[in-house]
């Protein structure tokens, strides 16, 4: 078998655009995802544990999303206070309460 120098300039440039695109492609979804908090209003929400609970993570009111959690952070008396970016068409009534649930047996 003969050894083809183009060939093997062609499997590399290959590999190089399949490894372009993929960058791009997870690129393109983290700025669509930096983007999700146009168009919001923050609601802010005191919890006792927010275990598993990051910034970026869905809020939902009866199952539709309606935003996404905001960067947590610690009050006074060490609980746990999140902010929610609520788009902006949804209004949520003063007195709710919220509560953090996982989707599913693995979360």
């Amino acid at each position: 078998m003969q050894h083809n120098p183009n060939r093997d300039v062609l499997v590399g440039a290959v590999g190089v655009a399949v490894l372009a695109g993929l960058f791009a492609f997870s690129y393109a979804g983290k700025d669509l995802s930096s983007k999700a908090n146009v168009g919001t209003y923050p609601v802010a929400a005191t919890f006792d544990r927010i275990d598993g609970l990051v910034a970026g993570d869905e809020v939902r009111l009866g199952g539709i999303r309606v935003g996404t959690v905001g960067m947590p952070t610690l009050d006074a008396s060490y609980r746990a206070v999140v902010t929610l970016n609520i788009q902006n068409e949804i209004r949520i009534p003063v007195d709710s309460a919220a509560a953090i649930h996982t989707d599913g047996l693995f979360g």
